[in-house]
């Protein structure tokens, strides 16, 4: 393993010289996380077409005014993909503190604090209501740049779908009262909607820069890019509570011209809890974390079959 690392650190000197930084690896590729770029190393060639259609997707996106990083160089020699590094005041976790007002009266207690998340009578500050409307203005804009049916969407491909069945088996394992009620939704959750839009597929806010009115300044890490559903783009956002999903629809629908139902944002987002069973076993820190997601999910999604 050293010596691969050795290999990848000298891939991105040929390209970067002395601005290259220590490599990490990220799934199918290497990762070097420069204070003004981050640059991807592929594994093999595969790998290389695959950060090539990212770089023309991005491309295509910015073409339509769309806030993503500008490809700054590539190396086929080299397999490496070098792209600009968005800076943002506010980032991560700290969204989820300013969408709520963490810690002001009638707010959560903390950014964990999810039965205030879904209490109707907590409002968004004006902070999480603009950054709602940006979600639903940006995926729309997203959504209508790029056709499934085209080049790009061929040379991405389909989304990799988690085995929801899989996972819900492992539930019933870890969480048999969980498990016991997710299973009477099972036949609606592998009920989805086809896919027929090329989307992102993970916008949570660790790969988003925000302005400090809310508004999404910059979006990020392709890495799940491909052609799925428009509800796949929404995989998150229950987790932030119904005003919040109320705001990122009708922007959505106002930007796009075209309702999104609610219903498969919601069986999106029950889907994506449970498959996150299949990536963190029951050592992990993360796990009780997962199956408090999939508890307030079957207790406050709307159209859950109960």
């Amino acid at each position: 393993m050293v010596a691969v690392w050795g290999v990848a650190a000298a891939r991105f000197a040929a390209v970067l010289g002395d601005r290259a930084v220590a490599p990490d690896e990220r799934g199918d590729r290497w990762l070097a996380l420069g204070p003004d770029y981050v640059a991807f190393a592929a594994f093999d060639q595969p790998g290389w077409a695959r950060l090539r259609a990212e770089g023309a997707l991005l491309g295509a996106w910015r073409s339509a005014g769309l806030p993503v990083p500008q490809v700054l160089r590539e190396d086929a020699t080299q397999r490496v993909q070098v792209r600009e590094r968005m800076q943002g005041p506010v980032h991560g976790d700290e969204v989820l503190d300013r969408i709520f007002g963490v810690g002001t009266p009638g707010g959560p207690a903390s950014a964990d604090d999810l039965d205030n998340r879904y209490a109707p009578e907590v409002p968004l500050t004006d902070f999480g209501a603009r950054c709602a409307e940006s979600y639903g203005e940006l995926t729309a804009r997203m959504h209508a740049a790029v056709t499934a049916d085209s080049a790009l969407g061929e040379a991405l491909g389909p989304c990799e779908r988690k085995d929801v069945e899989a996972c819900l088996d492992l539930l019933h394992a870890r969480a048999p009262e969980l498990g016991r009620r997710a299973e009477v939704a099972r036949p609606w959750l592998l009920a989805t909607p086809p896919g027929d839009t090329l989307v992102h597929r993970d916008l949570h806010f660790h790969n988003m820069v925000l302005e400090e009115n809310g508004t999404i300044a910059g979006v990020f890490d392709l890495g799940d890019a491909g052609v799925g559903a428009p509800s796949d783009e929404m995989l998150y956002i229950h987790g932030l509570g119904p005003r919040f999903v109320e705001r990122v629809l009708a922007a959505y629908a106002r930007e796009r011209g075209t309702a999104l139902p609610l219903e498969d944002v919601e069986r999106a987002h029950l889907r994506t809890a449970i498959a996150h069973l299949g990536l963190h076993g029951p050592d992990h820190p993360r796990h009780p974390a997962i199956l408090g997601w999939i508890a307030h999910a079957l207790d406050h999604l709307r159209f859950v079959p109960r």
